[in-house]
């Protein structure tokens, strides 16, 4: 991947968990094919830094996921280094292709794969790179991915233990996705709208979770907790409770867990729970405390309850659990006052 902001910091501490997906599954299914996965973003390179890297590793097919803040630099490396003698195969994963597929094959890209890409990608090596291939342009888009079916992510090539400096974090904490998706559609989030095509949510079997926090505590000896960073953790609430309940059933609740969420899926209750559970903070989208701003750009209206808001702060406050908030300013509907009184 590149998604790397230039400048003083450019460095990416999230971990790219739907390449480490890919990457294991093309180890597992394609042993053929020799493949080694590389996050350029984590070592903050820039455009000829990548090209470079691109020359050094001469590969036979590059696959890249990209988003809109890097992808004319992305592309101007990948030019650079087909111009000194490079000569791969490419397909380009993630939202810009998603948006804009033809455009981005008449930049350069071979193939592009739309939305949620591990299986389209997969199949795609598969058969040789032969088109038409489901889920890449300009045959339509796979289903969603089952994520009760995804393997262990890479550990081999980049190591999970590199990305524990997540910055709303106090504690050397990993990132792990226990659900894809989002029943919400705010009209300024790229997953509903564009990467999966529509709201929905999908929550991986609660036991796979714990299997996972169990390895990874076991692989990283240092690991000190787990941040669970998809669109809305909580959005289920039977499955959160089942999260719950498993990791003080198997001893995990000593560890410290933070995940984002939205405030409309909490209460008193369910906090309580998640406290006992080992969860120490919270990520919330606030975003806005103006009704008629959220009822422009939250469609379900599930985030314009500012009585809501107050209440699960509240109650985040009595059981000791940090909350981390995030705003969104200048939106549709909104105003200067607006914005100004949501953060006062």
């Amino acid at each position: 991947r590149w998604s790397a902001a230039t400048g003083r910091l450019k460095t990416v501490t999230y971990y790219p968990y739907e390449l480490a997906y890919l990457s294991s599954m093309l180890k597992a299914r394609c042993p053929q094919h020799e493949v080694r996965m590389a996050d350029p973003s984590h070592h903050g390179v820039d455009e000829d830094e990548y090209a470079e890297l691109l020359l050094e590793a001469q590969p036979d097919l590059l696959i890249v996921e990209s988003d809109f803040l890097m992808h004319a630099h992305l592309m101007a490396a990948v030019r650079k280094a087909r111009a000194r003698g490079a000569s791969f195969a490419f397909v380009l994963c993630g939202p810009v292709g998603t948006a804009r597929p033809e455009a981005c094959l008449e930049e350069g890209a071979d193939h592009v794969a739309m939305g949620e890409f591990e299986e389209a990608v997969c199949r795609l090596v598969e058969g040789g790179l032969v088109m038409p291939s489901p889920g890449i342009f300009p045959d339509t888009r796979r289903l969603p991915v089952d994520v009760a079916d995804l393997p262990l992510r890479e550990d081999a090539d980049i190591r999970r233990r590199d990305y524990c400096r997540t910055y709303p974090l106090e504690h050397r904490a990993v990132h792990l996705y226990a659900s894809r998706g989002c029943p919400h559609a705010c009209d300024f989030c790229v997953a509903a709208h564009l990467y999966y095509g529509r709201p929905q949510l999908r929550c991986r079997p609660v036991d796979s979770v714990l299997d996972e926090i169990e390895h990874l505590l076991a692989t990283i000896p240092d690991l000190e907790g787990v941040m669970f960073d998809e669109e809305s953790h909580t959005a289920n609430r039977a499955w959160t409770e089942a999260l719950c309940h498993g990791l003080i059933r198997r001893g995990l609740h000593a560890h410290r867990y933070a995940c984002m969420t939205n405030f409309s899926a909490l209460d008193e209750d369910l906090l309580r729970l998640m406290r006992e559970a080992g969860y120490y903070k919270v990520l919330l989208g606030v975003e806005s405390l103006a009704a008629e701003n959220t009822r422009t750009f939250l469609k379900s209206g599930q985030k314009s309850d500012g009585s809501r808001l107050a209440g699960v702060l509240a109650a985040c406050r009595r059981l000791g659990i940090q909350v981390y908030g995030t705003f969104t300013l200048g939106s549709h509907g909104s105003s200067m006052e607006s914005d100004f009184e949501t953060i006062r």
